[in-house]
């Protein structure tokens, strides 16, 4: 999705490096050493979240547990969730 944003704009980003870390690309940017996309979020950082205007995009969310985990009270509430989310 990003990809396509770029390249409607006819921007062409020259990435350094990419994780799946969220916190790590945070910490990237307070140190002076990029800038990122990422979703707004409250954090220990001293960055800024600038809004981009005209620009939304769609990010998959999950619930993570352990198997062993599988009590009803946590059923219920991934049922619940899926619900809302349908």
């Amino acid at each position: 999705m990003t990809n396509g944003v770029f390249q409607r704009e006819n921007i062409t980003p020259q990435p350094v490096m990419q994780t799946d870390s969220d916190e790590f690309v945070l910490s990237l940017v307070a140190a002076n050493l990029g800038v990122s996309i990422i979703t707004s979020r409250a954090t220990p950082y001293d960055v800024r979240f600038i809004p981009i205007k005209d620009f939304s995009i769609n990010r998959s969310i999950g619930l993570c547990m352990l198997p062993s985990m599988a009590e009803p009270h946590v059923l219920d509430f991934h049922e619940t969730i899926t619900k809302q989310c349908r």
